[in-house]
């Protein structure tokens, strides 16, 4: 229980018990014949009525206590950050509670070739008031960056991107670009982010195969441990893990994200590789479905995992297949959970054991497929 459980808890003890104090002794001491029929009661006496009182003040205490411990501890933060996709708006919401969210492209395009996709962070105000002077710096390895006078490096030659002109319009005028060795920064600065208010930032990306995957070094942008086991699995193409910084005046939010990237172009393709992110974050103990005799000192995470058949668009030369913003052929969300061990930079595995009640009938929930929203009228 945190602290301001127990602060909220200790309010309401003290409230309870303050006024059943007041009904009692108020009438007690301007009310005699009240007070002569309190005294014949057994349960009164003046020692209890004294040991309340006590009781009182010491939930005070307790209450002074805990306020001082909130107002020196870190506030919550007032902003809520996820990654996706595509805009929530155009599509019916289903989503359920998860703990952190999570990217997933299938993407159709030859092996020498780039990709370019644009993944959205959609942060909202989730305080009871607007929030003054709010930066976002996202940051990743250089290598995925897209910003104007930055060409895409092949083997054999050198290739300019032209970013797509709806894209463009989408992109905020505000995008600030900064590369820090083999890191990129892309800073974006709002004034103000509005009561309830979401805003959505789309940030273009460059994926591309690896095909020495399994030689990367350990990088907090790409976990050594889980990069090795998703090169195994059929049809990988790229794993990356952004962060992201939210500044404002009085408060500070950082996440993390995971980013796969998966050769596919159907409905079949996008289970396979659901299929194939949950082997790798399990290390093949993935658990059957079922109901399981759980410690209360295991707490496991649930991750939303967004996923979409972008349309790409290729180049001249078939070296550059680029996305056509917002325009997907399939799109939605699948359910994760993840183990409570440190999956992404150890080969550890955690195996639940055997179910105690099986479900053999009920086909566990892989995938949903979003559909747009009717048009309004």
């Amino acid at each position: 229980m945190t602290i301001r459980g127990l602060y909220n808890i200790s309010l309401i003890v003290l409230g309870t018990v303050g006024a059943a104090l007041v009904a009692l002794l108020v009438p007690v001491a301007t009310n005699e014949q009240f007070l002569i029929w309190v005294r014949m009661q057994r349960w009164y006496s003046l020692q209890r009525t004294w040991i309340a009182l006590a009781i009182v003040v010491f939930l005070c205490i307790v209450i002074a206590i805990l306020q001082l411990l909130l107002a020196s501890g870190p506030r919550p933060s007032p902003m809520k950050l996820v990654v996706g996709i595509f805009d929530p708006d155009r599509f019916v919401d289903r989503y359920q509670k998860a703990d952190e969210t999570s990217l997933l492209y299938l993407l159709d395009m030859p092996s020498k070739a780039v990709s370019i996709v644009y993944c959205m962070l959609r942060l909202s105000n989730v305080g009871d008031r607007g929030i003054k002077s709010v930066r976002i710096e996202v940051s990743y390895p250089r290598e995925y960056l897209l910003d104007e006078g930055v060409s895409v490096p092949f083997e054999d030659a050198i290739a300019v991107v032209e970013v797509d002109p709806k894209a463009k319009e989408h992109q905020r005028n505000d995008r600030q670009v900064q590369i820090i060795g083999s890191t990129a920064h892309v800073n974006y600065d709002v004034e103000v982010l509005r009561y309830k208010e979401t805003l959505v930032i789309s940030e273009p990306l460059q994926i591309r195969h690896f095909d020495k995957f399994r030689e990367a070094s350990e990088s907090a942008y790409r976990p050594a441990a889980l990069a090795r086991r998703l090169a195994q699995k059929n049809g990988f193409i790229d794993y990356l893990r952004m962060q992201v910084l939210v500044f404002t005046e009085e408060s500070r939010l950082e996440d993390s994200f995971d980013i796969y990237s998966f050769a596919g172009s159907s409905e079949q393709d996008v289970d396979s590789a659901v299929d194939a992110i949950k082997e790798a974050i399990w290390n093949d103990t993935v658990p059957t479905g079922g109901v399981y005799f759980i410690p209360f000192s295991r707490r496991f995470r649930r991750s939303q995992l967004e996923f979409c058949l972008p349309r790409l668009i290729p180049d001249k030369r078939n070296r550059i297949y680029q996305a056509r913003h917002m325009d997907y052929n399939g799109v939605g969300i699948a359910p994760l959970v993840l183990p409570p061990v440190n999956f992404r930079h150890t080969d550890d595995r955690y195996y639940m054991g055997n179910p105690i009640i099986r479900h053999p009938r009920r086909k566990e929930r892989k995938t949903e497929f979003f559909t747009p929203k009717p048009p309004s009228s």
